[in-house]
Formats: structure tokens, sequence, C-alpha cells
């Protein structure tokens, strides 16, 4: 499984984890353009803030869109967010 890690602020960590929030979105540029296509995920980790509290889900997809998104961007990527991955215990 390959994990794309992702850094959010506690306001949008906290609507994926109440699952208010079904995607995630990342402004069309270089950087995220190489970021996210550069290999294929299979999953997604949320990093609360620079904290160890993390949770991870499935990553349905990566597109484009042109819908409404929290950036208020007319063009961004969509990451889809599929169901939540539990950690394994160990």
């Amino acid at each position: 499984m390959t994990i794309l890690s992702l850094i959010l602020t506690r306001r949008w960590y906290d609507k994926i984890a109440t699952g208010e929030k079904r995607y995630e979105y990342r402004e069309i540029k270089p950087f995220w353009t190489k970021r996210l296509f550069a290999k294929d995920y299979t999953g997604v980790r949320f990093h609360r803030g620079y904290t160890s509290t993390t949770m991870d889900f499935e990553l349905v997809g990566i597109d484009e869109t042109t819908e409404p998104n929290d950036l208020n961007l007319s063009r961004c990527y969509r990451l889809t967010l599929g169901k939540r991955i539990q950690p394994c215990p160990n």
C-alpha cells in the first residue's frame, strides 16, 4: 500500500474525522502535480498539524475539478476519500 501523507490544520482534520468532509483539495501547481501523480497512491494519511495524531483513508482517486471547493479556486485537484482504515494493532 502506497500512502500519501498530508498535513492538515485542526479545522479540516476534524471535518474529515467526523465524515463531514469527503474530499481534500490541492492547488494545481507544479509541486502538487509532481507529488500527487509521481506514484500510484492507494491511501492517504492525514496529520493533525505537526503532531503524531494521524488517520488513514483509502484514496479512491485524484482528479481535476471546477466544482466549488474549500480553496475557493476555479480549478483544483480533488482527492476522493474512501473508507477509513483502522490502524493495525501491535
